[in-house]
């Protein structure tokens, strides 16, 4: 059924002006969190420790706050892989509870005398013991304990793909969709979560052996990290204001904030943090949150990558073209659930059906 738009018009004018003081109010906040960005240095910042005390996580700033980071002319020649990952859930209500497949995006892009294109999908299918917990040591590969895991999961296939692309095609930096950073600390505690985030940060330690950049890309971003720690220090609410919403008043387009880190939100998460760190990136259109090991914060490795971010950003006429092809490799739709439902019921593993989930096959008007 379409909206009632007669309802919805009577909220919005009952609304009004009350939104209209709280755009004015943001504006008001907005100025203050720059001036004080502004009239803060490095030195003065809190501690890890002292953010750390705080009930959400911080952002601790690596270089002095008024660096600026400028995207410069980018080489003729490279080679960018990137991934992108999507996946089935386990459906209890279609009779798929047990299962979960994650499709891997994969594309490599070469440019100049690197000329070459690869576009694929990895496909992996899971399966879940009825405890949500593996059979054993040897399965624990064909499992993810639960569903709460599958991310962590699709995460660690991402890297996995990216890797062998990167060393394969001797890739000049890799792009992944999203965060780098790991938020597991809900999940560490179980066998197959230690053994996720293990082989996680094992990953990224052998991009950084290979001196290959593999750069997190969130577009929109609404962290609100350093407006954390900027809240923190003055005692003031900055309310809805947010770490892309500072930086969009503090940089120019194609300038990148200075680097920061994470203060973690849990003892648990000190190791997934650690070691990464990010910026802000401004576009023609948008703040870009870019997240990488901070191992290679000031190397040329690191500002050849950001600068071919650009470009890439360029070709796709606002988003990276390696993501976009990544992205449309790795998306699912509703015609490949109903592939996966078909071949379980074809080797008798689909479970009962529940009523629920025929309707929803099944419509009746």
């Amino acid at each position: 059924m379409p909206i009632n738009q007669s309802s919805l018009v009577a909220q919005i004018e009952a609304q009004a002006h009350q939104m209209q003081q709280a755009v004015q109010q943001h504006t008001a906040d907005l100025a203050r969190v720059v001036a004080q960005y502004r009239q803060t240095d490095q030195d003065n910042w809190m501690t890890l420790e002292e953010l750390g005390r705080g009930k959400q996580a911080g952002a601790f700033p690596l270089e002095p706050l008024n660096k600026r980071r400028k995207l410069t002319q980018a080489p003729e020649s490279y080679v960018v892989v990137a991934t992108d990952g999507s996946a089935i859930p386990a459906d209890r209500h279609g009779g798929m509870a047990l299962y979960q497949v994650i499709n891997i995006g994969e594309v490599v892009l070469g440019y100049g005398q690197f000329g070459q294109c690869h576009l694929d999908s990895n496909t992996r299918f899971y399966r879940l013991e009825e405890s949500g917990v593996g059979s054993g040591e040897e399965d624990l590969e064909q499992f993810v304990g639960s569903s709460q895991l599958l991310e962590v999961q699709g995460s660690v296939d991402e890297l996995v793909v990216a890797l062998r692309l990167a060393t394969d095609y001797r890739a000049t930096f890799a792009l992944r969709d999203g965060p780098l950073t790991l938020w597991a600390s809900s999940i560490l505690n179980s066998r197959e979560g230690k053994a996720l985030t293990t082989k996680y940060l094992d990953l990224l330690d052998q991009f950084t052996h290979l001196g290959i950049p593999v750069v997190g890309y969130t577009s929109n971003t609404h962290s609100d990290v350093v407006i954390t720690a900027l809240r923190q220090m003055s005692k003031r609410d900055y309310r809805g204001i947010v770490d892309a919403s500072l930086f969009w008043e503090i940089l120019a387009p194609g300038e990148c904030s200075p680097a920061f880190r994470h203060s973690p939100r849990h003892p648990k998460d000190s190791a997934l943090t650690a070691q990464i760190c990010f910026i802000y990136l401004k576009t023609q259109d948008e703040i870009v949150r870019l997240e990488f090991d901070q191992h290679f914060l000031e190397t040329t490795a690191l500002d050849t990558a950001l600068t071919l971010i650009g470009q890439q950003i360029r070709l796709g006429q606002g988003y990276p073209v390696a993501l976009m092809e990544a992205h449309e490799s790795a998306v699912l739709r509703g015609s490949d659930r109903e592939v996966l439902r078909i071949l379980l019921q074809d080797y008798g593993l689909l479970n009962q059906e529940s009523q629920k989930g025929l309707s929803k096959r099944l419509r009746g008007v």
